[in-house]
């Protein structure tokens, strides 16, 4: 975690027989983060051979050794010493937090007495460090992260394998942080407030001690949140703020969706239903029985049967009337007329159906992200609508839309590089509107 240096002052106790000498060197370093170490204690047997490359570690970093006795085999009184000693540093008032080193649970009460007089417990210990212990503290830091390749190799594999659980050092799943940040965010929006990254660090930090970025393979929260396609960062000068970039509620998401998709689908049948009649009408208006020789086809058949047959006894007729008669044949034409239409009616599918080839081609610019903005943004008329809100209608049909594959670090940049769209900035909020 990035934290600011304070004037707090810590007291370093740390447990020998549960701890590597290689590790003293980033403890300190570690600890000087968060204040000033004003004491240096390490307790263990210094008389038994497993301690002696202790000595060069213990000189270099100027850290005093306590030496304990083990009273018994299978006991360990090194806890003991450093209980005591612990609660008579507490009870000096001299230091405003410990910083306990120990990959042990028996330290578990001691973290949470030293708590309840309001002082803060930062914890260390390796990965098979128990996790009553962990909870603790108010933070609490796996050592292999802190020792050079050992660290980079064990933050990677925690990025990729967070299931293991906090038991095993890896600390909470990055699906189990994704979610924490979107709550905290969320939370803040339902009370009007902006989130800032300080923020979503430091309530992390509350909900899991053990949270630390470099476990996800990174050493910037930054970098952590940038991954995550819930949330983005927002850089404004030397403000940094996190908010949402899609609908969290599924029910909302879907219904976004749908509002979204549902029009233009709908307004793509109305048109396909708008020119059906009007297809239909040309042959009426020609003919005049169009329509119902097209909607039922067994009465067309007996229809041109009957006409067929009228036309062979206009035929017989024309032949044996006087000239003066032979007007009957426009009306036997009238009548075969439909049968005449008939194929032209069979073709009207033929002619409907560019129109529906044609109706998702006029759908596609719906289907990028810059249309979905231009849309949002014409509809929103003068008001304009804010940048936060095109990123969540954008998400709501392109899941895996990322404003970085367009070559940009925040929307805002992607919105105004379209042509004809304005962003300015109203408050703290940024808003897109069309040029005037």
């Amino acid at each position: 975690m990035d934290s600011k240096p304070s004037e707090k002052r810590f007291a370093l106790i740390i447990d020998a027989d549960n701890v590597s000498a290689k590790y003293i060197k980033p403890i300190t370093d570690e600890l000087s983060k968060y204040g000033t170490i004003t004491y240096k204690r390490i307790y263990g047997d210094w008389t038994s051979t497993l301690h002696a490359k202790w000595k060069d570690a213990l000189l270099e970093n100027s850290i005093t050794p306590i030496q304990q006795f083990s009273y018994t085999t299978g006991k360990n009184a090194t806890d003991s010493a450093m209980i005591i000693d612990a609660m008579d540093i507490m009870y000096t008032n001299s230091v405003e937090g410990f910083c306990i080193v120990s990959s042990d649970s028996d330290f578990t009460r001691l973290a949470s007495r030293i708590r309840e007089s309001g002082l803060t417990v930062i914890g260390m210990g390796e990965k098979k460090t128990p996790t009553p212990f962990r909870k603790a503290c108010d933070i609490f830091t796996t050592l292999e992260l802190l020792v050079g390749e050992d660290g980079k190799q064990s933050g990677r594999r925690g990025h990729r394998g967070q299931a293991a659980g906090a038991g095993q050092g890896s600390g909470p799943a990055v699906e189990q942080v994704e979610r924490a940040v979107v709550d905290i965010v969320t939370d803040n929006q339902n009370n009007g407030k902006a989130t800032g990254l300080g923020e979503v660090g430091s309530r992390l930090l509350k909900r899991y001690p053990d949270f630390d970025v470099r476990s996800y393979g990174t050493n910037q929260l930054t970098k952590l949140l940038g991954e995550f396609a819930s949330v983005q960062v927002i850089k404004d000068g030397s403000s940094v703020m996190v908010e949402l970039t899609e609908v969290v509620s599924v029910g909302a998401e879907v219904a976004d969706t749908a509002d979204g998709k549902a029009n233009p689908q709908q307004d793509t049948a109305e048109k396909q239903e708008n020119e059906k009649p009007k297809r239909s009408r040309r042959g009426r208006s020609r003919r005049g029985r169009a329509k119902s020789a097209a909607a039922e086809t067994p009465e067309q058949d007996q229809q041109v049967a009957v006409d067929q047959g009228v036309a062979s006894e206009a035929a017989a007729a024309e032949q044996d009337a006087p000239d003066g008669e032979a007007e009957l044949p426009p009306t036997s034409r009238a009548q075969i007329a439909p049968a005449q239409d008939a194929p032209e009616l069979q073709d009207a599918p033929a002619s409907i159906e560019p129109a529906q080839q044609t109706a998702p081609a006029q759908a596609e610019p719906a289907q990028t992200p810059e249309s979905v903005v231009f849309d949002a943004v014409r509809n929103a008329g003068a008001e304009g609508v804010s940048v936060a809100e095109l990123t969540k209608r954008v998400r709501a049909t392109f899941k895996d839309f990322k404003v970085r594959d367009h070559g940009f670090s925040q929307m805002r940049q992607f919105v105004a590089s379209l042509g004809d769209i304005k962003v300015e900035k109203r408050g703290n909020v940024y808003f897109a509107t069309l040029e005037e």
